[in-house]
């Protein structure tokens, strides 16, 4: 999870799991990190019940929904805005991306945790000391 500046929360899962069962697992954690805040998912996420459950915990969930779903212009320009403030979250991600190193070697889970929160760390040190240095 993002605020579109630092990378705020960060689950490690196997690659065959899906996203949102992932949200589904992490719920309390989700909720408890984020109460009055939106998170916005892409297609992948369209789920009244998801959305539902988060709403009860004081989450807004919004999935990004598919041209032929939108109903008016309004929401259209709505769900612009939105499409575009994920993407700018998708390309901090990919910058994270290529600042972690091609390969990670780790004897255990814990171990790839460390590492992958360590680098994370650095990720964020250094977006702080760029944000700060262009003042």
């Amino acid at each position: 999870m993002t605020d579109g500046r630092f990378l705020t929360l960060l689950f490690i899962n196997p690659a065959n799991q899906h996203d949102k069962d992932i949200l589904e697992e992490n719920y309390r954690v989700i909720v408890k990190e984020f109460k009055n805040c939106v998170i916005i998912g892409d297609k992948g996420y369209i789920d009244k019940g998801l959305q539902n459950l988060f709403k009860l915990g004081g989450v807004q969930f919004i999935a990004i929904k598919r041209k032929n779903m939108i109903k008016s212009n309004e929401e259209g320009m709505i769900y612009s805005q939105l499409n575009k403030s994920r993407k700018i979250i998708e390309t901090k991600f990919s910058e994270m991306i290529e600042a972690y190193p091609k390969h990670i070697r780790s004897v255990s889970k814990k171990g790839l945790s460390v590492k992958l929160s360590l680098f994370t760390i650095a990720y964020n040190i250094k977006k702080l000391e760029k944000d700060y240095y262009n003042k």
